[in-house]
């Protein structure tokens, strides 16, 4: 080929290819793993910031059954509300979400079902620390806002969580 001429190109056009496994979770939905038996589902929401407050939407791809209530307590971690759609055979989580430290957060939500079983959600985060940016949020997460210093220790959060 001489100099001048255009080169051809044999590769894409820069378009980046995801298997379906991460097809969701790229398109800015919160991805949901299931286990196989369905008792435990990992909820992976991708980065979020230090110190801060988020009402976060998970939907549980099954029914659960019809009156789910928090087993555990988490202090990181309010369950808002768990509502049912039994037609499309889903489950509604929304919960309030505290980043205190930066680094993978794993936070845990046990929820009783009317059986008698538990479901278990791990949530999990990539926390970027103060001043290392704004990362996009996923759909389905909502930032309300940075923790004051005053909020940040481990005694005032779920007081935070509270008020918000």
């Amino acid at each position: 080929m001489e100099d001048g001429e255009p080169r051809e190109r044999t590769h894409s056009q820069g378009r980046v290819h995801f298997d379906e496994s991460q097809a969701a979770e790229h398109a800015g939905e919160i991805p949901i793993t299931l286990s196989p038996d369905g008792k435990h589902a990992d909820v992976h929401l991708g980065f979020l910031q230090e110190k801060h407050k988020y009402e976060i939407r998970i939907v549980v791809p099954f029914y659960l059954g019809d009156v789910i209530h928090l087993e555990q307590r988490n202090p990181n971690v309010e369950l808002v509300s768990v509502k049912a759609d039994i037609k499309k055979k889903k489950h509604v989580i929304n919960a309030k979400l505290i980043t205190s430290h930066h680094g993978l957060v794993n936070e845990e939500l046990k929820l009783a079902c009317p059986d008698g079983s538990h479901f278990e959600l791990t949530i999990s985060a990539r926390v970027l620390g103060r001043g290392k940016g704004t990362p996009l949020l996923k759909s389905g997460i909502h930032s309300l806002g940075a923790l004051d210093d005053a909020d940040s220790d481990a005694s005032s959060v779920a007081e935070v969580l509270k008020h918000h």
